[in-house]
C-alpha cells in the first residue's frame, strides 16, 4: 500500500533549525542491527519509535523519521541508496523514500506476527528479506519492495530468527539464524529451505554475507564465529573462543578481506578473514554499558554500539576512536540553556543527563552510582536549572545533584524530602533555586537549603521562581497558584490566584518580574500580574488541545512559547495578544520542555527523545 507524505513523519518546518538525535534503542542479551547509506557518510539506526540517520562527518546533521507507531526494531538502505525499509516490533515495515524531501511512503504492510528482528534488500533493490517473530515456524520472508507479494516460502526455524541476510551477487541465496542455533540457506528466487547448518551450541546473533558473495559469517553467543560458502552453505571455517563473551554483530570490510565482530566483553575485534588472526582490537571501557551490541563497516571505519547507547567510530590502526555520539535513549522531560555559551541541557526518564554544544551530545560523569545507560539520577528527571554555580538537576531518586561545567561532571549532592516534582532557578547570576516536592517548598543556596515549608495542604504541580529571587509561585492540582516571598532564611504564604479551569501544571515568571505565565490541564495560558496578582490575559491563549506542560519567556519578556501534550509549541506576544506562531509535531508524544536560548532560537524536548531548535525570528 502506497501513501503520501504526511508533516507529522518527519520535522519539515522552515524554522527548523536542528534536530539532535536520540541514541539507539538497545537491549540486553540482544543485538542491535545498523545500517549505512551506500554512497553517503551516514548511518542508520531505531531508538523509540523513531528511525535515525546521522551523519559521521557531522553529528549534527541529523535526520529523524518518524512514522512508526510502534517501537522501531531496524532499518536499512536500499543498495541504489533512494529508499528505506524500516520495520517495527508490530511486524510491520514501511518502505519511504531517501532522495525526495517529502519522503514519500512507498509502501507499508504487516509482514510479522511480532517483532520483525532483521531486513536487508537484495542487490538490485527489489526483494526485501526480513526475519523475526513469525508464529507458526514462519519467522522469514521476502518480499517484493513495491507491492508486497511473497517470493517463496521461507520455513525451517523452530524459534524467533534474530538475523538475516541477502547475498549480493547471483546465484541469488538468503541466509537466516536465530534461537534454536540453526544457520538456515534459502535457494532462490522463490527462496525455498536448501541447508541447514547447527554448528552453534547457542544462539546465532548475525549472520552476514561478504559483498564479494564469495562467504558468509555467523556469530553466536557460543562466542564463536562460522564461515560458510556462500553458494551451498557448507561450513568453510570456524574461530572458537574469538571474544571472551557473546558476540551480538559481524559485519564485513568493503573487500571482503575483514571482519568486524561486536560482543558482550566489551570488546571491537578485525578479523583477517583467510588467517582468522584477529588483526585490531578496540575498546572505550570495561563497564557493563560497554558491552558492545552492534557492529557496521563504513568504507575504512567502524562504527560499533554499546548497550549503553554509545555510537562510537574507530579506524584501524587508531587505538582512540574518531568520534563517539550519545544522546537519550528514553523520553527527555527537561531541559535548561546556558546562553552565554549557547550550551543546552537535557534530564531523561530514565535519569540520564546530557549537555549540547552545536548539535553534538554528551553524557554527564561523575563519580557516582550508575545504570547501565550512565544515569546520573537513579530514576527520573524530575527538573534542571542553570544557577551560576552549574547545572543542578533533580531527581526521582530524592536527590539534587550539582554538576561542575568545567569538568562535565557531577559531584556534590543532597537528599530531598520528598520526591522532587519541580525545580527552577533564579539564573545564571545567583546559585539560588527553589525546589518543589511531595512534601513541600525547599529554597537552596548551592547545596544548602535556605528556607522550607512543609505540610502545604495540597498537591505541588510546577514551582516558578523570579529574577530578583524573593519570590516563589507553586502551581497545585487544586487549581490554584500558590504565592511565596523569600526573604533570604524563611518563606511566607502572600497570595493565592485562584480562577484556573484545570490542574495549574506549568508556571514561568517574565524576566523583569511583572507577569507569570501559568498553564493549566484544561489547555489555557494566562498571565497574571505580580504587583496586585490582578488577570493580564485570560480566554484568548486557548489553541493547545491537551494539558500545557511547560512554559518559557522569551529574554525580552514579549514572547511566550508553551508546550503541550498535543505535540505543539505555540508562541504567544505580550503586547499583540491575537497575534501567535505555531509549531505543530514539534515531539510527537509530547512537548516535555521548552527553553529560550536567545532572543530567537527556542529549544525544545519532548517524548520521541530529541533535541529541536527552531529560528522564531520575523519574517
Amino acid at each position: 500500500m502506497a501513501r503520501a507524505g504526511a508533516s507529522n513523519f518527519f520535522i519539515a518546518d522552515a524554522r527548523s533549525t536542528g534536530t539532535f538525535g536520540s541514541s539507539p534503542s538497545t537491549e540486553r542479551g540482544y543485538n542491535v542491527h545498523l545500517g549505512t547509506h551506500p554512497k553517503e557518510n551516514k548511518v542508520i539506526y531505531c531508538s523509540g519509535k523513531n528511525v535515525v540517520v546521522r551523519s559521521i562527518d557531522d553529528p549534527s546533521d541529523c535526520f529523524v523519521y518518524r512514522g512508526h507507531n510502534a517501537a522501531t526494531t531496524v532499518a536499512k538502505f536500499a543498495p541504489n541508496g533512494y529508499w528505506v525499509c524500516s520495520a517495527d516490533s508490530s511486524g510491520k515495515i514501511m518502505v519511504w523514500s531517501w532522495d525526495n524531501p517529502e519522503h514519500i511512503v512507498k509502501y507499508e504492510g504487516i509482514l510479522m506476527a511480532g517483532k520483525i528482528t532483521d531486513l536487508e534488500w537484495g542487490p538490485e533493490s527489489k526483494k526485501i528479506t526480513v526475519a523475526g517473530d513469525g508464529g507458526g515456524g514462519l519467522s522469514c520472508k521476502t518480499i517484493m519492495w513495491d507491492s508486497g507479494n511473497a517470493v517463496g516460502e521461507m520455513i525451517g526455524h523452530t524459534a524467533n530468527v534474530l538475523s538475516i541476510a541477502y547475498k549480493p551477487s547471483r546465484p541469488y541465496r538468503v541466509l537466516s539464524a536465530g534461537e534454536d542455533n540453526a544457520v538456515i540457506m534459502y535457494n532462490g528466487p522463490p527462496f525455498r529451505q536448501a541447508h541447514t547448518s547447527r554448528d552453534h551450541s547457542n544462539y546465532v546473533q548475525c549472520v552476514r554475507f561478504a559483498p564479494d558473495g564469495k562467504t558468509a559469517a555467523s556469530v553466536s553467543n557460543d562466542k564463536k564465529i562460522i564461515f560458510y560458502d556462500a553458494k551451498e552453505g557448507t561450513v568453510t571455517g570456524t574461530i572458537d573462543n574469538a571474544h571472551a563473551g557473546s558476540i551480538y554483530s559481524c559485519s564485513w570490510s568493503p573487500d571482503s578481506t575483514m571482519l568486524a565482530t561486536s560482543s558482550a566483553d566489551k570488546k571491537v575485534k578485525v578479523w583477517n578473514v583467510e588467517t582468522k588472526e584477529a588483526v585490531a582490537e578496540f575498546t572505550d571501557g570495561t563497564d557493563l554499558t560497554n558491552m558492545k551490541v552492534g557492529v557496521v563497516y563504513k568504507e575504512d571505519k567502524i562504527i560499533s554500539l554499546s548497550l549503553g547507547g554509545d555510537i562510537t567510530v574507530w579506524q584501524v590502526g587508531q587505538d582512540a576512536p574518531l568520534v563517539v555520539f550519545q544522546g537519550h535513549q528514553t523520553p527527555i522531560v527537561a531541559a535548561a540553556v546556558d546562553s552565554e555559551s549557547g550550551t543546552i541541557f537535557t534530564g531523561s526518564s530514565d535519569g540520564v543527563c546530557c549537555y549540547w554544544n552545536a548539535g553534538v551530545g554528551s553524557k554527564f560523569g561523575g563519580q557516582i552510582p550508575r545504570s547501565i545507560t550512565g544515569a546520573i539520577h537513579g530514576g527520573r528527571v524530575a527538573g534542571m536549572a542553570f544557577t551560576a554555580s552549574g547545572v543542578v538537576s533533580a531527581g526521582y531518586d530524592d536527590t539534587i545533584r550539582f554538576a561542575d561545567l568545567g569538568s562535565h561532571a557531577y559531584g556534590e549532592s543532597t537528599g530531598t524530602t520528598g520526591q522532587p516534582i519541580g525545580i527552577d532557578a533564579v539564573g545564571p547570576s545567583s546559585d539560588t533555586f527553589a525546589l518543589v516536592t511531595s512534601e513541600g517548598i525547599f529554597v537552596h543556596q548551592g547545596t544548602a537549603c535556605a528556607a522550607h515549608l512543609e505540610n502545604l495542604g495540597y498537591e505541588a504541580l510546577c514551582v516558578a521562581m523570579n529574577g530578583a529571587g524573593d519570590t516563589v509561585a507553586v502551581g497545585a492540582k487544586n487549581m490554584n497558584i500558590y504565592i511565596y516571598s523569600f526573604d533570604g532564611s524563611s518563606l511566607t504564604q502572600t497570595n493565592m490566584v485562584s480562577g484556573h479551569r484545570g490542574e495549574v501544571s506549568s508556571l514561568a515568571f517574565s524576566p523583569c518580574g511583572g507577569f507569570l505565565a501559568a498553564g493549566d490541564s484544561y489547555k489555557e495560558v494566562r498571565v497574571h500580574k505580580t504587583e496586585d496578582w490582578s488577570i493580564k490575559i485570560q480566554g484568548r491563549w486557548v489553541f493547545h488541545t491537551s494539558r500545557v506542560t511547560c512554559l518559557s519567556w522569551s529574554p525580552n519578556g514579549i514572547n511566550l512559547a508553551s508546550g503541550s501534550n498535543d505535540t505543539k509549541v505555540i508562541i504567544w506576544n505580550l503586547k499583540k495578544t491575537l497575534k501567535k506562531k505555531e509549531l505543530n509535531y514539534v515531539h510527537m508524544g509530547g512537548v516535555n520542555d521548552v527553553a529560550y536560548l536567545d532572543e530567537n532560537t527556542l529549544v525544545t524536548v519532548g517524548n520521541d527523545q530529541c533535541v529541536c531548535t527552531w529560528n522564531l525570528a520575523e519574517e
